[in-house]
């Protein structure tokens, strides 16, 4: 089965899961999410891969389940380090040890040397970056007390491992949104339709716009000895529209699925290239990626007690203001740097961060 949301299959396999998901018993209707969750991952390729979004979300569910149970702090804060390192330590082995390694053989041979380490060949499986953040948020806001731990594994992997959303997102929030994948939904026809709708816009957004989009791309960043000055401008342009209408597409899609399913996830999009200022752009752009971002690591990493007497250091030396500043900007450093390498393992990410 093809792995995209716009493949014809994958819209075979979403028509039958939609039809099951109705029939039920309402109380089942979190099991058919869960049952097609694990199908669609055991038909997109390698299934054995499912053993990695699997083992996430025991991982999550055992600590958690402990960080409830036990009364000391110390304590809680052990089991959320333990989940933490993990899932973060699964995430970078699976996706970056092998950017280290060519980093390492590249620095070799720059100065001479030959390879320093060998390479190792990784399975990475669907989605990875996307339920890892939102598993690890929920670990997160448990230790935190602003979750409650679930008690049941199976409902936090149709949490964790929700299909629609495994590909592209959004980056889900367990306090805000896992309510809704247990909550019967009763069959409405306005809310059916307007999820219909919404995935034949996205589709229309990832099919036509973004499609002829590149076909301009290719073609003048294919053969940029032909086509140089404005050709240039034009297809930089197209680049942008067509890396928006298709990711921006996708969303639309998820989002009009769990519309179908009685679901409503966050947005990810607020028409960014309508912004007045950059600040504003990137606050409407990938919404939930920010949102996590700010919540789980500007705001811990800024008001942390180091940085606190950093900042009081930076008082004390560089003056006032730019001592006030000097702990944020650190912060938004960290932002950037962490989103860059998350939308991939090379170079150029790390630049773009």
């Amino acid at each position: 089965m093809g792995a995209t949301v716009t493949s014809f299959y994958f819209l075979c396999f979403l028509l039958t899961v939609i039809i099951v998901y109705y029939i039920v018993p309402k109380k089942l209707q979190w099991c058919v999410l869960l049952l097609a969750s694990i199908a669609y991952y055991l038909l997109s390729g390698n299934g054995i891969l499912i053993l990695y979004p699997v083992l996430t979300c025991l991982t999550a569910w055992l600590c958690t389940r402990q960080i409830g149970k036990v009364q000391e702090q110390s304590v809680k804060r052990i089991w959320m380090i333990a989940a933490v390192c993990l899932l973060i330590g699964t995430l970078v082995v699976l996706k970056y040890v092998n950017f280290g390694i060519n980093t390492i053989n590249g620095m070799a041979y720059l100065f001479g040397g030959g390879q320093v380490v060998s390479g190792f060949h990784f399975l990475i499986p669907l989605g990875i970056s996307f339920y890892t953040f939102s598993v690890l948020g929920y670990v997160i806001d448990v230790y935190n007390g602003i979750a409650v731990p679930q008690k049941s594994l199976w409902k936090l992997m149709t949490y964790g491992m929700y299909f629609p959303a495994i590909l592209s997102g959004p980056i889900m929030k367990y306090r805000e949104d896992a309510e809704q994948f247990f909550t019967p939904h009763p069959f409405d026809y306005k809310q059916v339709t307007f999820g219909m709708q919404r995935m034949l816009w996205g589709f229309f957004k990832t099919l036509v716009i973004s499609e002829r989009m590149n076909l301009i791309v290719n073609t003048v960043y294919g053969d940029y000895y032909t086509y140089q000055g404005a050709y240039i401008w034009l297809a930089t342009v197209c680049y942008a529209f067509q890396l928006y209408t298709n990711f921006s597409g996708c969303m639309d899609i998820v989002l009009g699925i769990s519309e179908i399913f009685g679901i409503r996830l966050p947005e990810n999009f607020e028409t960014p290239f309508f912004s007045k200022t950059i600040s504003e752009y990137w606050r409407r752009w990938h919404i939930t990626l920010g949102t996590w971002m700010k919540d789980y690591i500007f705001y811990p990493f800024s008001l942390s007690k180091q940085m606190n007497r950093f900042g009081k250091w930076s008082k004390k030396h560089l003056g006032n203001t730019v001592g006030k500043a000097m702990p944020i900007c650190l912060a938004d450093l960290l932002i950037f740097f962490v989103v860059g390498i998350w939308h991939g393992a090379a170079w150029k990410y790390i630049a773009y961060g």
